[in-house]
């Protein structure tokens, strides 16, 4: 097997992991080619749903945790805002899993996330983002 080996391979295989998890969960999900966002849904009303990927391979060495750039642009870093997407999802490629945030709970520029961030269904944690939303 050829082992992952740059940064852009790394964000394709979370788009695809991210949007297979949005299609089982029964929503109607695309991989989009747009600025701010990777994919987007469509909910049970017909609402679309932006989502920006973050794509982790490994989790750190020392402990069962993974870190997640959840900022955007090249130099100076900006923490993503809801003029970027809805929904961040944040893809532990090597456990195929993913943790669904609304984007305003994101407080840092890095995510660092652990096992147990990974414990509740992804379903769950869709629908808490979605739900997060209509605040």
């Amino acid at each position: 097997m050829t082992e992952i080996i740059n940064a852009v391979q790394i964000g394709k295989i979370g788009e695809y992991i991210a949007c297979a998890i949005i299609e089982q969960i029964g929503y109607r999900a695309n991989i989009v080619n747009q600025t701010g966002f990777d994919l987007v849904f469509f909910d049970d009303n017909n609402l679309s749903w932006r989502v920006e990927v973050k794509s982790c391979s490994t989790r750190e060495r020392t402990q069962p945790r993974w870190m997640f750039m959840t900022s955007k642009g090249s130099g100076a870093k900006k923490l993503l805002s809801e003029d970027d997407c809805d929904i961040v999802a944040l893809v532990a490629i090597d456990e195929r899993r993913v943790c669904f945030r609304h984007v305003r709970q994101l407080k840092n520029k890095r995510t660092r996330l652990y096992q147990k961030d990974f414990d509740e269904p992804e379903a769950v944690q869709l629908r808490k983002a979605m739900d997060r939303s209509r605040r």
